[in-house]
């Protein structure tokens, strides 16, 4: 029996760099080049176990969140509210009636209420924020954050069994994010970084 000649295979994955024969679209190029600098070993999990990677459980809002927050009542003045958030050196203050959630307030809120509050007496009903972003304490910590981004939100009242648990706000965000930043990167990060 001949043998048959056979076409030389075709390389795929051929890599990218000077001196190479064949080049890779640079789309393929930016793509790998971006994986390996964004996600080095130690960011991406992997065990080293014989090529497979370890398998890690989403975190959960829980380990992130503010627990046992302040909370000011619906019928509260703006005073006790700016008192309540300058004493504790909070931004986002959540609203409760009867001890159930029924919105928040901001710093911002209040900066704004301000120069109407000199003609008359507002409560916290009068300038709080009644549609809010309701999250259970064992929420993905992933989508919650996607969630935020999303809806251009700066906070999530966090409850356990509809009862207010934490609340999570962009600084809890961006501290998570710098320490997750510092335990993949070492070297990279200094004191004043996260």
């Amino acid at each position: 029996m001949a043998r048959r000649h056979r076409p030389p295979r075709r390389r795929t994955g051929a890599r990218c760099g000077p001196g190479q024969r064949r080049r890779q679209p640079l789309r393929e190029c930016a793509q790998r080049d971006l994986h390996s600098f964004v996600l080095p070993p130690a960011a991406a999990g992997l065990a080293g176990q014989r090529g497979r990677a370890a398998v890690k459980a989403p975190p959960l809002l829980k380990v992130e969140m503010t627990p046992f927050p302040y909370s000011v009542d619906l019928h509260a003045s703006l005073g006790e509210a700016r008192e309540l958030m300058d004493a504790h050196g909070i931004h986002h203050l959540p609203v409760t009636s009867q001890r159930a959630v029924v919105g928040v307030i901001t710093d911002r809120d209040l900066r704004s209420a301000e120069g109407a509050a000199a003609q008359g007496a507002l409560t916290v009903a009068d300038v709080y924020i009644a549609e809010v972003y309701v999250v259970d304490l064992n929420a993905p910590l992933a989508e919650v954050l996607l969630t935020m981004a999303r809806r251009h939100i700066g906070s999530a009242i966090v409850t356990r069994d509809g009862k207010l648990a934490g609340v999570f706000t962009s600084v809890d965000a961006c501290r998570c994010f710098g320490e997750f930043l510092r335990e993949s990167f070492p070297g990279d990060c200094g004191p004043e970084a996260a």
